[in-house]
């Protein structure tokens, strides 16, 4: 699949969590705001190791989220999205970034690694699992994004679509 592809899949895949969690949350409005865009980067994460215009203009749009959240007083979230954009870099092209494995494990750890930050401010006190699970449930419509905008893009990649069929072969 193409950029556009991909971009179209993450727009696609943030917009159905989005319209999913306005049904199912009543406390998630401010949060909509951010289910597209993570869907979209995330959707996006696994070309990342290929040096192209798409990846110029995907680092252009980090930039400009990390700031946001900066004015935000998102630091420790800014600080993982950093780290963790830079990740596919580490390995060739469709290596661990193309795997299914890989779409849920990265967002669990960055969730286990964001809690991490947070209990530091409370001398550890909430870092456990009730703590971990806590934190998953406060984000799990953003965690959902990152899954999901992940696998889209593994799905629009996969060689069993009859568009893409024919490269694998």
């Amino acid at each position: 699949m193409n950029f556009k592809g991909h971009l179209a899949g993450g727009l696609l895949t943030g917009a159905g969590i989005s319209f999913i969690a306005i049904n199912f949350d009543s406390q998630v409005v401010r949060t909509v705001f951010t289910i597209t865009p993570i869907a979209l980067i995330f959707s996006m994460f696994p070309d990342l190791d290929t040096s192209s215009i798409p990846q110029r203009w995907f680092y252009r749009f980090i930039i400009l989220y990390m700031f946001s959240l900066a004015l935000n007083n998102e630091f420790k979230f800014a600080t993982l999205i950093g780290i963790l954009v830079l990740a596919p870099v580490i390995d060739q092209h469709r290596g661990w970034t193309h795997s299914f494995h890989a779409a849920f494990i990265v967002p669990l750890a960055l969730i286990i690694v964001y809690q991490f930050f947070l209990s530091r401010n409370h001398f550890f006190e909430n870092f456990n699992l009730n703590g971990i699970v806590d934190c998953i449930l406060k984000y799990k419509w953003i965690l959902l994004a990152a899954i999901s905008g992940w696998c889209s893009h593994i799905i629009l990649d996969s060689k069993w679509l009859v568009k893409n069929h024919a490269k694998h072969i």
